[in-house]
């Protein structure tokens, strides 16, 4: 099965190596959108002014798996469209990923072995926000909502 994931970011070194770690062994391809969006860029901010381009840049992608777009967009969707160009055809399922979002191996070959069993078109998770280590879950909103993170993907071609 062939996950690609996909990552926008701004300013995210402070955990942006972790999340690359966490799931590149079991990525097809990892494609990031670094850069802002229309709040940051009138503020005169354009792209990360953190380590984040250097930690992409330097990160050991030994099998040539991270694909990286940088610049502005108006919002996040247009961000998130513009790594989704970056998509190879033969993907199976797309994997959205925050930039401080860390999964260990273990619960990505659970959510692998049950995409394989069930072949969902999507998959959502419910999110816990941490501080100060994972003893201590704090959140508001999000502990009640499932995200959809996971897609199937196929190319459609136009005629």
């Amino acid at each position: 099965m062939k996950i690609t994931y996909g990552i926008i970011v701004l300013n995210g070194d402070f955990l942006l190596r972790q999340v690359l770690e966490s799931i590149y062994d079991s990525a097809h391809a990892i494609c990031i959108a670094e850069g802002s969006v229309s709040y940051w860029n009138n503020q005169g901010v354009t792209n990360s002014t953190d380590d984040t381009l250097k930690i992409i840049k330097e990160f050991p992608d030994k099998e040539n798996k991270i694909k990286l777009i940088s610049g502005t967009w108006k919002e996040k969707t247009e961000q998130c469209q513009a790594w989704f160009n970056l998509v190879p055809n033969d993907t199976d399922y797309v994997w959205c990923v925050d930039s401080d979002e860390i999964h260990t191996p273990e619960n990505i070959e659970k959510v692998k072995q049950y995409l394989k069993d069930k072949n969902p078109t999507s998959l959502g998770f419910k999110s816990d926000s941490f501080y100060g280590g994972f003893e201590r879950i704090i959140g508001g909103f999000e502990r009640d909502h499932s995200f959809k993170r996971i897609l199937k993907y196929e190319k459609v071609v136009l005629t």
